[in-house]
């Protein structure tokens, strides 16, 4: 395969990953419909579905309609992850635009992020106890990462298995 073939396969990939973003973020409540496009529209590389349809691809995979939309699903983790840890740190900006809890207001942001962690589970769901396990092992590193990273500004000490885990 080409350079030029590889990156026309993740192009389509990418535009097939967004596809899914955008259906599988639908709801008929506008406002969270709302807060959900204002932060997957707001940038981002795409780094974690190209890379994984990438790897994918180079071990054989095949079917890549269902891995489309497994990638999709870890990426509307990670963006759901970024609006909490926005709240977290206090930020005000997300890849230069007002963060979510700054445009939407707090409690909204923490429901916007909740939805987005639950719409990719419901994505996983319909597809692999396997990959709902990695999910879980996301969100609870994240969580623990979180608390560790808030001792850690607050001036706590962090012992060497913190910082090991």
């Amino acid at each position: 395969m080409t350079a030029f073939q590889w990156e026309r396969e993740v192009q389509e990939d990418l535009v097939r990953i967004e596809a899914i973003m955008d259906e599988v973020l639908h709801t008929n409540v506008s406002l969270l419909k709302d807060m959900a496009r204002y932060i997957v529209d707001s940038g981002g590389k795409r780094l974690r579905p190209g890379v994984n349809m990438t790897v994918y691809r180079a071990f054989g995979g095949i079917d890549h309609h269902v891995q489309s939309r497994l990638a999709a699903a870890f990426e509307i983790l990670h963006t759901g992850t970024l609006v909490h840890d926005d709240i977290n740190d206090c930020s005000t900006l997300r890849r230069g635009r007002e963060a979510v809890h700054v445009k939407y207001g707090l409690q909204n942001a923490i429901v916007c992020g909740d939805f987005m962690f639950a719409k990719s589970f419901l994505i996983a769901a319909r597809h692999s106890h396997e990959v709902i396990e990695r999910l879980l092992e996301t969100c609870i590193g994240l969580a623990e990462g979180e608390i560790l990273q808030r001792k850690w500004i607050d001036g706590e000490s962090l012992t060497v298995n913190d910082r090991m885990d």
